[in-house]
């Protein structure tokens, strides 16, 4: 949703944040020198440098999909209450 940010902003009478991802700055204003915010997605491969630029994400912010953790994705995708630590490490 961070590639709609400026038109809904501009179409919409009320604020609106279309995207966790509005956050990054936010939260990099607020840690230590030398540290930044990373991104977990589902689906590292769903995301493009445009995504980044909408919402002013810097563009060399880490990003790790969750592809790889079946268990994580299993939970997650699949709106379960409970993950199995041992699977998702």
């Amino acid at each position: 949703m961070s590639l709609y940010q400026h038109e809904l902003a501009d179409r919409l009478p009320a604020p609106v944040a279309s995207s966790s991802l509005m956050q990054v700055c936010l939260v990099n204003s607020l840690l230590g020198n030398g540290k930044k915010t990373g991104i977990i997605t589902v689906k590292k491969g769903s995301f493009s440098e445009d995504h980044l630029k909408a919402v002013g994400v810097p563009l060399d912010t880490t990003i790790m999909g969750t592809e790889q953790g079946k268990e994580f994705s299993r939970v997650f995708l699949g709106d379960e209450v409970r993950l199995d630590i041992r699977l998702a490490t």
